[in-house]
């Protein structure tokens, strides 16, 4: 069910009867219904903690970004993954990567109208320069990480969180994935 949402009963209720008219209808208003669906069910979804990692292969070389988006529950567990993104981000540094992968996951949340972002990553760098601790200097780097704080502006509170990289497995996946397929299809 779609109670561990950050929803009442009421709510629930709703949206589960809403899903069974449009289940019943299959008709013109099926597409109508269910954007409907989807704008109740994102409604639900206020916090999210994402997953970023970036990565080059020769830095600069063949380079892939990815993100996982988790719903988070208000003690803080997670839950679901509502989004897994890969994309292969052409011959670039492992920074530009980085960067583009938390673009990647912060433009997917503000997709979903989430309200509380937290936002995990291994590069130590990134974080920083988030944060304010560290100036960025590298023009082209500047340009990634206003394109950042802009994003960081659709949503209540960003929390940025340098964790190892043992605790990053899954966008590290997905980094691979990202230039694997590329490196594959070319």
């Amino acid at each position: 069910g779609l109670s561990h949402l950050d929803a009442d009963q009421g709510e629930i209720e709703a949206f589960c009867e809403l899903y069974s008219q449009v289940q019943r209808t299959k008709n013109a208003d099926f597409d109508k219904g269910m954007r409907q669906i989807r704008k109740s069910y994102k409604s639900m979804i206020k916090h999210v903690r994402i997953y970023t990692d970036g990565g080059a292969r020769g830095n600069p070389g063949p380079a892939g970004s990815g993100a996982v988006i988790k719903f988070l529950h208000e003690d803080g567990t997670e839950g679901e993954i509502l989004a897994a993104l890969h994309a292969y981000v052409g011959e670039t540094t492992n920074n530009q990567a980085e960067y583009q992968a938390i673009v990647m996951g912060l433009t997917r949340a503000k997709e979903l109208e989430v309200e509380h972002v937290e936002l995990y990553m291994d590069s130590e760098l990134a974080a920083k320069q988030l944060k304010g601790e560290y100036r960025v200097k590298n023009p082209e780097l500047a340009k990634r990480f206003l394109e950042v704080r802009n994003l960081m502006c659709a949503f209540k509170h960003v929390r940025i969180q340098h964790i190892p990289r043992e605790r990053n497995k899954e966008a590290d996946a997905l980094v691979n994935a990202a230039i694997d397929e590329h490196l594959r299809l070319s």
